[in-house]
């Protein structure tokens, strides 16, 4: 999760010290929990790689939110974690 945290924020161009990012990480981070949650209530298994691309996608919603703009081509391309994310994030 780390890796693609720190993929995302050099795609986007902000330091790793920005201090909106703790208030992002937080609710991203409950976001994905939520997310992990009804991914396995569903049956669909996530590894490593996929677990790092939903919480990227999840903090990317909540910086969005927030009034960031989060180009989608610096976000991973995952079928499985799109169709997680879109019940999450209706």
């Amino acid at each position: 999760m780390e890796a693609a945290q720190k993929e995302l924020l050099k795609g986007l161009g902000l330091s790793p010290l920005d201090q909106r990012l703790r208030r992002w990480r937080e609710r991203a981070l409950a976001a994905f929990d939520a997310s992990w949650a009804r991914s396995g209530r569903a049956g669909v298994e996530l590894g490593e790689r996929e677990a790092g691309e939903l919480y990227v996608h999840c903090l990317a919603k909540i910086m969005t939110r927030e009034g960031m703009e989060v180009p989608s081509g610096v976000l991973p391309r995952n079928e499985k974690v799109q169709k997680i994310l879109s019940e999450v994030f209706p």
